[in-house]
């Protein structure tokens, strides 16, 4: 069973791929895998997850578009940014585990984040 990430009051309900729909058109997302909402834009989570090299960073978008990425530690800090425009469907990339420099992070706790038309999915990865 999956988290609720959004949800409206229910009442006869059909789901289907992760969407549970209700009458009179309210509808909720609910999380199977990765990090999904109403837009289709859905971010799985990173592997290996803890990495030491290059992790595999995959989302899936529901229309070609722009693609914001942001490597934070947790303070906050920004480490690494990037765009990349992207066409529609499955995507993955596999992020070298460095700074904006070029320099390898160091073991810890980091999130990164991506943002799509406006939504930002945020998932914590951590280099051994």
């Amino acid at each position: 069973s999956g988290a609720v990430t959004g949800s409206t009051p229910m009442s006869s309900t059909v789901q289907n791929r992760g969407v549970a729909k209700s009458s009179p058109g309210s509808i909720r997302m609910v999380q199977q895998q990765g990090i999904a909402d109403i837009t289709g834009f859905v971010v799985s989570p990173p592997y290996p997850n803890p990495f030491t090299e290059k992790p595999q960073l995959s989302y899936h978008l529901p229309q070609d578009g722009r693609v914001a990425f942001q490597i934070t530690d947790l303070s906050g800090r920004i480490l690494n940014t990037w765009t990349e425009v992207k066409t529609r469907g499955n995507q993955f990339i596999s992020w070298d585990g460095t700074d904006e420099s070029g320099n390898p992070l160091q073991p810890g706790i980091y999130f990164y984040s991506m943002k799509y038309r406006g939504v930002t999915k945020v998932s914590r990865i951590v280099k051994e």
